[in-house]
């Protein structure tokens, strides 16, 4: 909010400290509101929340600080300060789970960069009032904030990539999204001009390995095919529908690729084979792709069979 032409924050200050010595409290609550917003900084609220707090009144005290938390921006260069502040004025409050929320909210909400303050905080909090199990989470989120902060200024990290991933195997085993979560991130800073490709396919390999998904799969088979590696390709297919055999695209894309390659008898086999199965999520699409890749071919009595499988199929399964 722009002010012009109001005093500086000194300025507002001793005017606050003008009403309080004429103890005139009510006065300088009415100065503090209208402080905070002429200068809604960090230090603006802090200061209002401690008169409140040297005046005993902590709900109030609460409430500045509940506001300063809605005011302020979390890329402000202060941030940090008043959410530690806010954690001690809990602390003191005996409060333990509210300042405990807060730290974790901090550590969660601010920019990886501006935690370090909080972090050790937050750690030499849980070994004060915590037990073994928060202080050895505690532990694990400083081990975390660490590994953000690597691949942060680094995304091509890959070492720092495998660590964060490591840990989260470790510490959240039964938790497949938050790791999946890592993966994907990892994958989505890959930069195929770097030409880090063994580390890209360590990476994409390691992820199918322990937390396969379909985006991971295609990724992966998208890398190879800009490379021209079709035989990559087809590997990466065959796991791809090893784990996922109901899939009818992966089987149109495992398809595609052997026609882009001119090899006609794959495609054809790849074909017999997919309409054999008897769990496709969606099997019109094969059955009309093979019917349209037959007629391509000019093969039309093999067409012709082919569609009579169909509709034989289609009308099996309406009955």
């Amino acid at each position: 909010m722009d002010c012009p032409a109001t005093p500086d924050q000194q300025g507002w200050r001793s005017y606050v400290k003008f009403e309080a010595r004429c103890t005139e409290i009510e006065r300088a609550r009415q100065v503090f509101e209208r402080f905070v917003q002429c200068c809604p900084e960090v230090g603006s609220w802090v200061l209002y929340a401690k008169f409140e707090v040297k005046n005993k009144e902590l709900n109030r005290a609460r409430y500045c600080f509940e506001r300063a938390v809605e005011a302020i921006s979390v890329v402000d260069d202060e941030v940090e300060v008043m959410f530690l502040a806010f954690a001690e004025f809990e602390e003191q409050c005996k409060e333990i789970e509210r300042a405990r929320c807060i730290y974790k909210f901090a550590l969660d909400g601010l920019p990886k960069g501006q935690t370090e303050g909080v972090y050790k905080n937050f750690l030499k909090f849980e070994k004060q009032n915590g037990d073994t199990k928060s202080i050895e989470d505690t532990l694990v989120d400083g081990k975390r904030l660490q590994y953000e902060e690597q691949v942060r200024k680094n995304p091509l990290n890959y070492d720092a990539w495998f660590d964060y991933i490591h840990l989260e195997m470790e510490v959240n085993a039964d938790d497949k999204e938050r790791i999946r979560g890592v993966y994907e991130k990892a994958i989505s800073n890959f930069e195929i001009r770097q030409k880090n490709l063994e580390g890209a396919r360590k990476l994409l390999g390691n992820s199918i390995g322990r937390a396969a998904k379909h985006k991971i799969f295609r990724k992966y088979i998208e890398l190879e095919l800009m490379l021209g590696n079709f035989n990559r390709c087809r590997t990466l297919y065959e796991k791809y529908l090893e784990w996922a055999p109901e899939i009818s695209y992966a089987w149109s894309k495992y398809v595609e690729l052997e026609i882009s390659s001119n090899d006609m008898e794959r495609a054809r086999a790849l074909f017999q084979l997919v309409v054999a199965q008897h769990a496709l999520d969606v099997p019109e699409l094969l059955w009309k792709n093979y019917i349209d890749f037959e007629l391509s071919l000019n093969e039309y009595e093999k067409r012709g069979k082919s569609r009579t499988n169909y509709l034989s199929a289609h009308y099996t399964r309406r009955s």
